[in-house]
Parts: structure tokens; C-alpha cells; sequence
């Protein structure tokens, strides 16, 4: 109905326009002009008519649609205007110029809605380019989930061909077991040729006990009879190596039994592990080219148990480099001790923390609390020096050793700290001497610092400095 609206605006206005001279300009005519003027218009008029049917059926009345159709739906014949008798009704409406100019504006309002529509549309336009792109990326997704499928399908035939190995060996314990059957009934063959000669030679015996009644022949029947035990020793002797032939069969049958059982639960695991591996998300796999990344030069070239050895050490965030207190806060500070803006961080330690009090609620005293600290470790330098036995050691006032002779830091120099002896924040006039949190570096404000060259209390707590001075910063790895 929207575009039956917007066509008969077209229509009215375009016959509005073009029938302006026919207005009431001429009002003061007669009445005989006026009837010419009647037929003219009643001409023009007919398929402004054809329009009457859709502005009675419009839906959802607007502004300008009311005021065109009230127009176009005048009596059709000329008639003077009741409120403005200078006005003229000819047929399809009163046109004045002050309607045509009203018309012409209400055409130009709609312009930049028109503008409006097509910028929308090339809008569409980009979204439509945007998703066609995302398309694109979820199309690569797929190809590499279908490599990394393919990838544990050929596992899975590894494990397949290593069944088959399996398999193979079963086969060859099959024939090991059919040969020493075998054996078993040939060594059976020759216990029974052996019993026959047993007889044949008790047999013999008997004629020559027999014949002994007859003769003398003592000597001759003592070498008999010691071969007839002879004879009996190897048969016991048989028996027991068939006997033995038996028992290692029934063993073998065992092991064969058993690894036809592994075997068989090696193809249901591998039948699961078949119907598992549509659902399996590989995503987040580790593949073996990342594997083979892995090696000693990214560790930096420290053993692993170097690595999982815990410890607490005390170094400089760089030995060549000083700092204003504008340390950019707590964050700021920590970051100058991470590698490679540190290089003193020590390898294998990832915990690292600037060593030094920002407020009452962020001090030495409680980085165990704060930070994780171990509180039951001793603190080493880097070359593994002991600085003292645990966490709350070294806050008792003095070292065992000084900071310069340790290594951590050059002769006599100066570090911030922000704190006293006991590791808690350090107060003048009750402001922190922390430089404002070690956000500033002008000369009004102070910061705590330690001495290097010192065992005593000052090695952490030496004097207030102007924040504007360049000194080390102190980290603490754990």
C-alpha cells in the first residue's frame, strides 16, 4: 500500500503542476472563462478519479497523503472557495501556489530519506563483505580440525599395524608351541623303543641267568647288569624331560592366552578410541612441530632442575642503569625487573617483584602476604650467596654480607627502597617517602634509599634522597 501511496503522490503532484494556470489566479474572470476553464480540467480530471479508489483504501493515513487526497476529491465543477472567494475549486481540488510550493517541499523532505535508504543499503553491502569474510575464516577452521583428524587416523593405523606385529608374534609362538609337541612325541617314540629294549634285554638276562646254571660266567652278567642300570637311569631321565617339555607347552599356552586377551583389549580400546574421535576437540592440542620448540635454548639454557628448584633471589634490575623515583607506580617498577628490560632477572624465575614499599598497604614487610613470597627460604644474589636464611631475616636490621661485596650492586652506591629496617614504609611528616608512590621525580618530595657498602640497617634504610636523583632499582625473584 506504501507504493500505491508514493504513486499517487507522484501522479497528483505531477497533475497539480502541470494545471497551476487553471488556478484562481484569474479569479476575477467570468464566470464563462471559468466554465472553459471547467471542461479542461474536467478532461484532466478522469484519471485523477481512478485514484479514489486507493485513497479511500489507504492504510495508516499520513500528512501529506490526507492533504493530497482532500484535494484531488473536490466536487467536480467550478465553484468559488468559501473562505478565500479569490480561490477557484475546478474538478479535482483547489491548486494555489502556496500548495504547489507546499508540494515541492514535501518532495524535497523526502530526498534525504531517500539518501538515507541507500546508505543503508550500502551498509548491508559491507555487513553482507563482513560475514562473506568470516565465512571464509571458519572455512579454514574446518580444514585444519580435517588435518588434525587426519592426523589421528594415521595414529590410529600405527596402533592397527603394532596389533598386526602382535598378531605375528602369536603366530610364531603358535608354531614354537606345535614344535615342541612335536618333540614331545618323538621323545615319547624313543622312551617306548627304549622300553622295548629294556625287555628284549631283561629277556636276555633271564637266558643268561638261565644259561648261568649251566656255565660260569659270573663276570659277564655284573657288566649286563650294569648296563641294565644304565639303561634305567637314561629312561628316568627321559620321563623327566618330557615332563619338563610339558610344563614349559602349558606355559606357553598360558602366555599365548594372555596375549590374545592383551591384544583383545587393545582392539576395544582402539574401537573406542575410533567411535570417541568425531567428538574429539583438537584444538587445543599441542602438535609435535610445537613439541619439537621445546628444547634447552628456550629455557635459556638452564637445566629443568635448575628450574624446579625453588628459591628467593636479591638482584638489580640493571647493573649499568640508575632511575628517578618516576618509576610509573608499583606496576611500573615490577616491569623493570622483567626481562629484557631487566638484565639481571635470574633464569627460571618468573615471579619477580620490585623491591621496595609504595604505601602502608603495599611494603616489604608483607610481600609473603601480598605476593606469595616463601617465607622458608633463604635469600641468595645471583651467584647463590646467602644474604640471609629467610624472608623475615633479612628485615631484622643487619646482612651478613654487603650488597657491593655481594655483587648485587657497584661500591657505595644508592638504591630506592621506601622503607625501613623492618621492610615497612618509610614516613616524614607523615608522608610516605615513597615520591609519591614512585610516580614523581621533582626535587620537593623525597625517597627512601639504602647503601650498598653497608651490613648494617642502612643497606636498606640509609637516608631520604630528592626524587629527582638517578640511583638502582632492587627486584626480588621467587
Amino acid at each position: 500500500m506504501s507504493c500505491t501511496r508514493n504513486t499517487v503522490v507522484l501522479v497528483a503532484v505531477g497533475l497539480l503542476l502541470t494545471y497551476v494556470p487553471f488556478q484562481a489566479m484569474g479569479a476575477t474572470s467570468s464566470l464563462q472563462a471559468a466554465s472553459a476553464k471547467n471542461k479542461t480540467k474536467l478532461a484532466v480530471c478522469a484519471p485523477v478519479k481512478a485514484l479514489t479508489k486507493s485513497c479511500s483504501s489507504k492504510a495508516g493515513p499520513t500528512a501529506l497523503m490526507d492533504q493530497l487526497c482532500s484535494e484531488l476529491l473536490a466536487p467536480a465543477k467550478a465553484t468559488a472557495d468559501s473562505k478565500d472567494p479569490s480561490k477557484l475549486h475546478y474538478g479535482c481540488g483547489v491548486a494555489t501556489a502556496a500548495q504547489v510550493d507546499k508540494l515541492s517541499s514535501g518532495l524535497a523532505a523526502l530526498e534525504p530519506r531517500v539518501a538515507a535508504a541507500a546508505a543503508q543499503a550500502s551498509s548491508s553491502q559491507a555487513t553482507l563483505a563482513q560475514g562473506q569474510n568470516q565465512t571464509a575464516e571458519l572455512s579454514a577452521g574446518v580444514n585444519a580440525l580435517r588435518a588434525a583428524v587426519a592426523a589421528l587416523a594415521a595414529q590410529v593405523a600405527s596402533v592397527q599395524q603394532q596389533q598386526l606385529a602382535g598378531a605375528a608374534n602369536t603366530s610364531d609362538i603358535t608354531q614354537k608351541i606345535a614344535a615342541l609337541s612335536a618333540t614331545r612325541a618323538q621323545t615319547a617314540q624313543q622312551l617306548a623303543s627304549l622300553a622295548a629294549a629294556n625287555q628284549t634285554v631283561a629277556q636276555g638276562i633271564a637266558e643268561v641267568k638261565a644259561a648261568s646254571q649251566q656255565c660260569t660266567c659270573g663276570a659277564e652278567l655284573a657288566v649286563v647288569n650294569a648296563t641294565t642300570a644304565a639303561v634305567q637311569s637314561a629312561q628316568a631321565a627321559g620321563v623327566a624331560a618330557i615332563s619338563s617339555v610339558n610344563a614349559t607347552a602349558e606355559s606357553a599356552k598360558a602366555a599365548v592366552a594372555t596375549g590374545s586377551a592383551a591384544i583383545a583389549s587393545v582392539n576395544a580400546s582402539i574401537a573406542t578410541l575410533a567411535a570417541n574421535l568425531p567428538t574429539i576437540n583438537v584444538t587445543g592440542l599441542v602438535t609435535l612441530s610445537a613439541l619439537s620448540s621445546i628444547d634447552a635454548a628456550t629455557l635459556n639454557g638452564v637445566p629443568a632442575a635448575q628450574y624446579l628448584r625453588a628459591r628467593i633471589v636479591l638482584y638489580s634490575a640493571s647493573s649499568t642503569t640508575t632511575f628517578t623515583a618516576n618509576l610509573g607506580g608499583r606496576s611500573g617498577a615490577d616491569a623493570k625487573c622483567v626481562a629484557p628490560t631487566s638484565t639481571g632477572q635470574p633464569a627460571g624465575l618468573v615471579r619477580v617483584r620490585a623491591f621496595l614499599s609504595v604505601s602502608a598497604t603495599d611494603q616489604i614487610a608483607d610481600f609473603p602476604t601480598l605476593y606469595g613470597v616463601p617465607t622458608g627460604l633463604p635469600i641468595q644474589t645471583a651467584s647463590g650467596q646467602v644474604l640471609a636464611s629467610n624472608f623475615s631475616t633479612l628485615l631484622r636490621g643487619s646482612i651478613p654480607v654487603s650488597l657491593d661485596a655481594a655483587g648485587v650492586l657497584p661500591f657505595a652506591s644508592t638504591w630506592w627502597t621506601g622503607s625501613n629496617a623492618d621492610g615497612s614504609v618509610s614516613t616524614a611528616t607523615g608522608l610516605a617517602n615513597t615520591c609519591i608512590g614512585w610516580t614523581d621525580a621533582g626535587s620537593n618530595p623525597n625517597g627512601q634509599a639504602g647503601r650498598s657498602g653497608t651490613t648494617g640497617s642502612a643497606w636498606i634504610s640509609f637516608s631520604a634522597l630528592p626524587c629527582g636523583l638517578q640511583v638502582y632499582v632492587l627486584c626480588l625473584a621467587f
